[in-house]
């Protein structure tokens, strides 16, 4: 009887520890399916993130096959997943960029991450894009794994490269401009002087660095006041200002300026020198001619009679003014036909076509006065052509 008492507690013992360690499988398999659920979530997330970023995303072995993508992945590349999957990743970079991905690559799988710069992946259509690379390895599958994640950069490449081509053009115009060229500071300090400008006032660069702006220009000149306000003001001006060389002879020069932002946000002020010291003595020189020459015109016993290609009057001495009864501005701007009459008139038009034709000759012609009396004078008519050969 005893022993079927104990073979009875046996059995019930068995079954309590077989109901334990069937609730203990039941607890592990809940929680294994919850892993499996957790997973399964963590990856269908994973997947929504690497889909929807702006960056391409490349999965791949330690030997660069690759294993997965996002879909701008595929745009970048003009492959479908599908055709990239098991591609090394040698083939999607050009052959000269070789060398430095494989390079990089090592690098990740030795360090843990990599980046490469300005590097460029090959399209399908063997068209090649700019891109930033960065590398590192991740968690994958239970396996680690190097993730790539690429940047387009092709727009900041065009913007970098307009904007180094827009540097190498200014460059060259700063030294081999014909006119000075300074580069300062707001306040005046020159951090930058061209040949030209060099050559002009006499200093080296380095001279000019220490002496600054108002060095090079005669702040006596009554006009420096205006410069200094409108430059403060407006960051412009243009206009003629008094400057002095290094040898203290001064001279007078246009100057021009602007002021404008680095990349770096710095403010700086660019001035063209213009040295007009020549110009404005040749233009001294032609005044005086042209004061000669109008004084002798004037002198002239001889009318002088000067029209545009409409006929009308620009130019009369006094002389001519005075054949006529008119003051001399009373003739000024006045119609030819205006001092003859029509008779004459049809006549002065068949002479006024053999000017037009180039035609110099000396007549007779018949004018009336201002009074309404003739008077006859020998002409010497000869056309004026400007230097594209037009009539004027």
């Amino acid at each position: 009887m005893k022993d079927q008492d104990r073979s009875k507690e046996q059995l019930i013992a068995e079954l309590r520890g077989l109901r334990r360690r069937i609730a203990t499988l039941e607890r592990s398999e809940k929680r294994r399916r919850e892993a499996e659920e957790t997973l399964r979530e963590s990856e269908e997330k994973y997947r929504t993130l690497i889909n929807d970023a702006s960056d391409g995303i490349l999965l791949v072995d330690e030997n660069g096959y690759i294993l997965d993508g996002n879909k701008r992945m595929e745009e970048l590349l003009g492959y479908t997943m599908e055709e990239l999957l098991g591609k090394n990743i040698v083939h999607i970079h050009p052959e000269e960029e070789l060398k430095n991905t494989i390079e990089v690559f090592k690098d990740v799988i030795r360090e843990g991450s990599g980046v490469m710069s300005k590097g460029c992946i090959l399209r399908k259509d063997g068209k090649t894009v700019s891109v930033d690379i960065t590398g590192s390895v991740v968690r994958y599958a239970g396996k680690s794994i190097v993730q790539g994640i690429f940047r387009d950069i092709t727009e900041r490449r065009e913007a970098e490269d307009v904007l180094k081509e827009s540097e190498e053009q200014f460059r060259s115009l700063f030294q081999n401009s014909l006119d000075g060229i300074l580069l300062s500071l707001p306040d005046g300090n020159i951090i930058a002087a061209n040949p030209a400008a060099c050559q002009m006032f006499g200093y080296t660069e380095e001279e000019m660095h220490r002496i600054g702006r108002n060095g090079l220009i005669d702040t006596k000149d009554p006009r420096f006041p205006a410069f200094l306000d409108e430059l403060a003001h407006t960051g412009r001006f243009k206009g003629e200002l008094t400057h002095i060389r290094k040898d203290g002879g001064r001279f007078p020069a246009v100057i021009s300026n602007a002021m404008f932002l680095t990349k770096e946000g710095l403010e700086r002020i660019v001035f063209i020198i213009h040295d007009v010291a020549e110009s404005k003595k040749a233009e001294e020189m032609l005044f005086a001619s042209e004061r000669k020459y109008r004084e002798l015109i004037d002198a002239l016993q001889e009318g002088v009679w000067v029209i545009d290609k409409e006929s009308n009057t620009t130019f009369v001495n006094p002389r001519m003014a005075e054949m006529l009864g008119y003051a001399v501005e009373e003739m000024q701007g006045r119609h030819l036909f205006s001092f003859m009459d029509q008779k004459a008139v049809e006549q002065c038009k068949i002479n006024l076509e053999r000017r037009q034709k180039g035609v110099k000759e000396r007549h007779d012609f018949e004018f009336l006065k201002k009074d309404g009396n003739r008077v006859y004078a020998t002409l010497e008519a000869a056309p004026i052509f400007d230097e594209q050969g037009d009539y004027q």
